[in-house]
């Protein structure tokens, strides 16, 4: 997840050419997160069953592509929102229209609105990552638990990333507020806090440095460490904590404007459908439909740990959780 509101001049880009594509029907323009290097693959397969209808899609970090919608509220650009986390705040400028996507009953309840203006295509999660090898030195049996990282033999030995620089980071620290409530959760990082290490700027860094051996244990993203387990053969093992998992997700929807393209609709369909959900699966790991999750080392029942969200008073309170964190532990790296 990148950080939230990041510039509002992005606005300006590419307005004029977004203009003249409005009246195109067969031309759906597509707001996105998603990686540059990743959206031909979707835009080809897409095509393959529908060759009239051109994605037209413009990428950039989740915080631009926010500001970029809102600042277009007036006259909306865009027909369709891909991809994207954070998109729940869009409801509150009257961005979002209510559609119900051919599959999305195939979607669980947790990742879909009740009031049907958006829907999640697939969700990412904070694990904790354990280097077997290091831990087995330190004569600790398993980890299976947050408060296993507050163990006495693993002073200095615990990474997580920073809140104020990682979205990863500030994930982390809401899944200790979503779990053991506002006032415990700050008593267990305060007791966290005597064992880090360091608190890395990037959400990637602590996975590749437990990988390694560097440091023993530490916050990860699930499905960055279960590919690292699998394809580089380290002696990496990724927990899913026994209290339950942080989550986030990646949303789809539809624009509200005057003129609701048919292909709009098409495309959202086609993101549930076992193809376009197939090839979700393998860029992501994990999508909302549990019979396309293709990556092994989820639990069975993952669903069963991830407790429900208030996406948009999370958003909210963003800015005082980060100053109250900063306060207490100072700046990370």
């Amino acid at each position: 997840m990148r950080k939230f509101f990041s510039v509002l001049f992005l606005f300006q880009i590419l307005l004029l050419g977004c203009s003249s594509k409005e009246n195109n029907q067969n031309e759906i323009i597509v707001y996105t997160a998603m990686e540059e290097n990743l959206i031909d693959e979707y835009i080809k397969e897409f095509n393959k069953e529908y060759p009239d209808i051109k994605l037209s899609v413009i990428s950039s970090g989740t915080g631009d592509i926010l500001a970029k919608l809102i600042a277009e509220k007036g006259n909306p650009q865009a027909d369709v929102i891909w991809a994207l986390s954070d998109l729940m705040i869009l409801d509150d400028y009257k961005l979002l229209e209510p559609y119900t996507p051919k599959g999305i009953e195939n979607v669980n309840e947790i990742f879909k609105d009740k009031n049907k203006k958006w829907f999640g295509i697939s969700a990412w999660m904070i694990a904790i990552g354990v280097n077997t090898e290091e831990l087995k030195k330190l004569k600790i049996d398993k980890i299976d638990s947050y408060f296993s990282l507050l163990l006495p033999q693993l002073k200095e030995q615990v990474l997580m990333a920073n809140p104020a620089s990682s979205g990863t980071g500030y994930l982390t620290v809401n899944t200790f507020i979503n779990l053991f409530g506002e006032v415990e959760a700050w008593k267990y990082m305060d007791e966290l806090h005597k064992n880090i290490s360091n608190y890395t700027s990037s959400g990637n860094a602590p996975v590749q440095i437990i990988a390694r051996g560097e440091k023993i244990v530490g916050f990860i993203p699930a499905y960055q460490g279960l590919k690292i387990k699998k394809e580089d053969k380290f002696p990496l093992e990724v927990i899913f904590p026994k209290e339950g998992l942080g989550w986030e997700l990646e949303g789809n929807a539809l624009v509200n404007k005057k003129n609701i393209k048919d292909g709009s609709k098409i495309f959202l369909d086609w993101t549930l459908s076992e193809k376009g959900m197939l090839l979700h699966s393998k860029n992501r790991g994990f999508v909302t439909i549990e019979k396309y999750r293709k990556i092994e080392g989820y639990p069975s029942n993952t669903e069963s740990y991830l407790k429900q969200r208030d996406f948009k008073k999370e958003l909210i309170n963003r800015e005082e959780i980060l100053k109250k964190w900063e306060k207490r532990y100072g700046k990370g790296e």
